[in-house]
């Protein structure tokens, strides 16, 4: 009887104490730290951060964002780099196309890209500007708000490319466990968390001196290795922390390497917001596509003035348009295409002038 009491205690030491080892009290344990964390995040009611991303070897990199946040929407306002980038120079990381704003909400999703209101005069050149937008159900563009893994309010996977609150990482993922406690000297002071999903796994760092909010994760996929850490807090009220910057380094197939660095500056947290901080408006002449509806056009005042049903309408509009433009400048009737069949008749009279001339030049030379 005293053997087997022994060897019943030695397998519940064995269970319990072993970093790597699942332990006998892991899965309530795993929950409460996880519902420590979603306690964390769930304390900002609302926030307004700028962040400032610079990726290591460019120094003109600099990509500003504003994130906006009121509980039930989101918004990214992205303020590009300045400089054009070459062929072959940072290519894909820089956004050449200009300003974009990226909402989420109760009313969906919306997005305006190589938004630049300075030159904007009127609808009219609004249509023919490259700006664009794009409408589509709630939460079916979340891709690109991906904020949250800036500020380590969330786990970020690269493929594919989505954002995790740890409480739907939990519940979603195939297996998960505890790989180490504060106690243990690899852990840094965290708890150290290992989530798999089909696409690979996530290891993630909770530091209970800061409310038990992510201090690094990792991801492990088939294609890329991504670790994101966050060195430093501020606290920002009582058991209340936001990173102040973060560090991300990824590596991956065909010579992969990226390291970003971040800084996060706080401009309002817990405090009421206007509805218009977490919308995007859609300007008047702009043209959109509508995800949900399957439809494109031009927008309004307050909603679609056009609408096409298929390419051949968005064209023949166009025309229609360039058309009575032209005619208003040009006078009634006027249309390119006489300017163009007059060019037409005109530019080889011109070369042929100047090739008589050239021959006359060259035999009065010569004589």
């Amino acid at each position: 009887m005293r053997l087997l009491l022994a060897g019943f205690f030695s397998f519940q030491i064995l269970i319990s104490g072993t970093a790597g080892i699942i332990r006998a009290d892991e899965p309530s344990k795993l929950e409460e730290l996880v519902a420590a964390n979603t306690a964390a995040v769930e304390r900002f009611d609302s926030l307004k951060v700028s962040i400032t991303n610079r990726y290591r070897g460019y120094p003109d990199s600099d990509i500003n964002y504003t994130y906006v946040f009121d509980g039930k929407r989101e918004l990214w306002d992205i303020v590009p780099v300045k400089k054009e980038t070459q062929d072959g120079e940072f290519t894909g990381l820089v956004y050449t196309l200009g300003r974009r704003e990226v909402s989420n909400g109760p009313e969906g999703y919306r997005a305006v890209t190589n938004r630049d209101e300075n030159r904007i005069e009127s609808a009219e050149v609004l249509v023919d500007s490259p700006m664009t937008a794009v409408i589509e159900p709630q939460k079916s563009g979340i891709v690109e708000l991906q904020a949250k893994c800036h500020l380590g309010l969330a786990v970020f996977q690269p493929e594919p490319r989505r954002q995790w609150l740890l409480a739907e990482l939990y519940s979603e993922c195939i297996s998960s466990r505890i790989v180490a406690t504060p106690a243990e000297p690899q852990s840094n002071g965290c708890w150290e968390l290992e989530f798999v999903v089909p696409e690979g796994s996530h290891r993630v760092w909770l530091d209970p001196k800061y409310g038990h909010m992510i201090s690094r994760s990792e991801w492990s996929g088939p294609k890329f290795k991504t670790a994101v850490d966050f060195p430093d807090f501020k606290s920002c009220g009582r058991d209340l922390f936001l990173a102040s910057s973060f560090r991300m380094n990824q590596t991956g197939e065909n010579n992969h390497q990226l390291e970003l660095t971040g800084s996060i500056t706080p401009e309002s947290i817990n405090k009421d917001l206007p509805l218009s901080a977490t919308i995007v408006s859609l300007p008047e002449g702009i043209p959109f596509y509508d995800a949900a509806m399957g439809r494109s056009g031009i927008w309004g005042t307050d909603g679609p003035a056009v609408v096409f049903s298929n390419a051949d309408e968005s064209r023949k509009w166009d025309m229609e348009r360039k058309l009575s433009s032209y005619a208003a400048t040009n006078g009634p009737g006027a249309r390119p295409e006489s300017r163009r069949i007059w060019m037409m008749l005109t530019l080889p009279l011109l070369l042929l002038i100047m090739v008589s001339c050239l021959v006359y030049f060259r035999r009065h030379k010569k004589t």
